[in-house]
C-alpha cells in the first residue's frame, strides 16, 4: 500500500518531468509563432498587445521617460499608405496585414499611396502633406452620408452614418459596416488569407 511519503516523491518526480517537457515543447511553439508572425507580417497591435508599445526592460531595454520619448518619435512619422477604411501605414518596417490583404485583392501600392507621398513622406508644413488628404476624404464621405440620412429621416445623431449598413460579412454570420476600427473576426479572416472581395457583403 502506498504511503503519503511515497506519493509525494512520485508527484515531485512527475512535476520535474513535466517542467522539462514544458521547456522543450515551448521552444517548438515559440519557433512556430515567430514563423507565423514573419509570414503574415503581424504586429503587436494585431495580436492585441497594448497597441504594440513595448513595456519593461525585457521588451525594449528602456523604461520611464526614455521609452515614452522613443515611442513619440515613431508616432510622428507621416502616413504614407491608407485603404480608405481607417487603416494606415507609415511605410516603414514589415507591411501590416491589411496592406498585404489589399495587394492580394488586386490593389496596387500606388492606389494605396496617400497623396503627396509618391517619393516618400512629404516635408512637414508642405501643402501636399499626407495627413490632410484622408481627413478631407473622410469629411466628404461623412457629409454625403449625413445629407442622405437627413433626407430619409434616419441619420444617426452626430455621425451621419446610416444605421444597419453592412459592407463585410463571413460564413459565420459576423458583419462589419466598414467604419471605425476593424473587428476581431475581420482581422482574423484577412490573416487567414481571405481578400476584401471575399468578405464583401
Amino acid at each position: 500500500m502506498a504511503t503519503y511519503s511515497s506519493l509525494t516523491n512520485q508527484i515531485a518526480k512527475l512535476q520535474a518531468q513535466a517542467d522539462r517537457l514544458k521547456v522543450r515543447e515551448s521552444k517548438d511553439v515559440i519557433a512556430k509563432i515567430k514563423k507565423a508572425i514573419a509570414h503574415y507580417g503581424l504586429t503587436a497591435a494585431d495580436l492585441g498587445f497594448a497597441g504594440g508599445v513595448p513595456t519593461g526592460k525585457r521588451a525594449s531595454g528602456k523604461t520611464g521617460a526614455r521609452a515614452g520619448k522613443s515611442v513619440k518619435r515613431k508616432s510622428e512619422r507621416p502616413i504614407k499608405y491608407a485603404d480608405g477604411l481607417g487603416n494606415t501605414w507609415v511605410g516603414y518596417g514589415k507591411p501590416p496585414v491589411w496592406f498585404q490583404a489589399a495587394l492580394k485583392a488586386g490593389r496596387t501600392k500606388d492606389e494605396l499611396l496617400v497623396k503627396g507621398s509618391a517619393n516618400g513622406p512629404a516635408p512637414q508644413g508642405s501643402a501636399s502633406s499626407a495627413a490632410p488628404a484622408p481627413a478631407k476624404a473622410a469629411a466628404g464621405v461623412k457629409k454625403k452620408a449625413t445629407s442622405k440620412g437627413a433626407r430619409n429621416g434616419a441619420a444617426k445623431k452626430g455621425t451621419g452614418k446610416k444605421a444597419g449598413v453592412v459592407r463585410y460579412r463571413d460564413d459565420q454570420g459576423n458583419t462589419w459596416s466598414g467604419f471605425g476600427p476593424q473587428t476581431r473576426w475581420f482581422k482574423a479572416a484577412l490573416a487567414s488569407g481571405k481578400s476584401l472581395t471575399d468578405l464583401a457583403a
